[in-house]
């Protein structure tokens, strides 16, 4: 699958998990099969714009933020994206530092 069937399945399971449910209960919460949703969730499903819908409504997202379409850094879980945006400026600056050490260490690949 596709660079968007990942991002996607990823924001799925990060929001899935942020909600406290199971992949039983979601699967039941938009009647499609645990199976589908475990597919998706791994980037190896290709939804229909039907299931996309009723996902990201299950969830209380937009389809776009699913999908990736939040800004710079869509890539990142949402649950990520919230966690950094609640930051200060200070904060913020700190990590930014702490992801450049872990750029620079030795033996990274």
């Amino acid at each position: 699958m596709g660079q968007l069937a990942k991002t996607f399945g990823r924001q799925v399971k990060s929001l899935r998990r942020d909600r406290g449910l199971s992949q039983a209960q979601l699967a039941e919460a938009v009647n499609l099969s645990e199976e589908w949703i475990r597919r998706i969730e791994r980037g190896e499903g290709s939804p229909s714009l039907d299931a996309i819908e009723v996902i990201s409504t299950a969830l209380g997202e937009k389809p776009s933020t699913l999908l990736g379409s939040n800004g710079e850094g869509s890539n990142l879980p949402v649950a990520l994206m919230r966690s950094l945006a609640a930051l200060d400026d200070r904060e913020l600056a700190w990590i930014e530092q702490a992801v450049q050490l872990v750029r620079e260490r030795p033996g990274r690949t």
